[in-house]
Parts: structure tokens; sequence; C-alpha cells
């Protein structure tokens, strides 16, 4: 079933593509493997890089599912869009971590533009253990999206 995102394409939030974006989700979901695990590295003595590492990798991974289904972030509130077309396309079972994700998408926000860091050690190492769960949830989404059968990260 096609996902219905005709109102975050009206806002610009996200753009359709000509074709899927096989490749693209590929990488996308490669590089999520890797924010994730410097995340992880980085937690003992970068608490705000680590999040942004983790953040990232969500995103990269929420990115690559959308580029399966023929869809790219648009120009305009690209992130908030990317949540929100993840939200619709994996939806209910996963709700806590889109939740999370959302949740560390303004903390990261608040870090980025006010350079402000307002999060314990417990809080990013559960952001980051609901990241792993999020971004394997994708992976599983993705080969099961993919309009070929072979598809391999």
């Amino acid at each position: 079933m096609k996902k219905t995102y005709d109102d975050l394409l009206r806002r610009g939030m996200l753009t359709e593509l000509a074709e899927p974006g096989l490749d693209q989700a590929r990488r996308l979901i490669r590089r999520a493997r890797i924010e994730l695990s410097t995340g992880k590295k980085l937690l003992e003595h970068d608490e705000p890089a680590a999040m942004d590492m983790v953040y990232k990798a969500q995103f990269h991974a929420a990115n690559a599912l959308l580029r399966i289904q023929g869809y790219r972030p648009g120009a305009l509130r690209q992130h908030e869009g990317v949540i929100e077309a993840i939200r619709r396309s994996i939806g209910e079972e996963h709700d806590l971590c889109i939740l999370a994700f959302d949740r560390l998408r303004k903390r990261r926000n608040q870090f980025e533009y006010q350079a402000i860091y307002a999060m314990s050690g417990d809080e990013l190492r559960a952001a980051i253990e609901s990241a792993t769960r999020f971004v394997r949830a994708i992976e599983i989404e993705c080969k099961k999206s993919a309009p070929k059968a072979e598809f391999e990260f």
C-alpha cells in the first residue's frame, strides 16, 4: 500500500523522485550504521557529538526508506517532514522509537543553534538504544519495501 504524503509534498517537506533511489538507500543505511557505531564510541568522550551522530544515524536510515519509496527530504522543514513520513510509514509498532527520534531532533537543534546541551548520560544511553532499534527496524522495512528482491546493504 502506497503511503499518503500529499500534504508533506505540498508543504515542501518531501520531494517525489522519478524512480526509487535504491543505490542512495544502500549508502544511507551504511552511513547510518557507521554513525551509530561512532556515536557509541563518542559517548564517553564527547556527549554532544555522540548525540549528533546518533540523531544523524536515525535521519539517514529514515531517509533511506523514503528513497526506496520514491521520495527524498524536501527543501523546507526537511527533518520534521522525514520524521512525519516515517511515522506514517512504519508507525504504530515503532511509535516509541519515532517519538524518541523526534525528541532527539529537538535536543540536537537546541545544541546546534543555541549551544545548549541538556541531556544526562542516562538519557543519551537510552537514546542510543532506541536509535539502534529504530535503525534496525528501518533496515527490515527497506528490505520489505524494495522493489528488487535482492536488496542488500
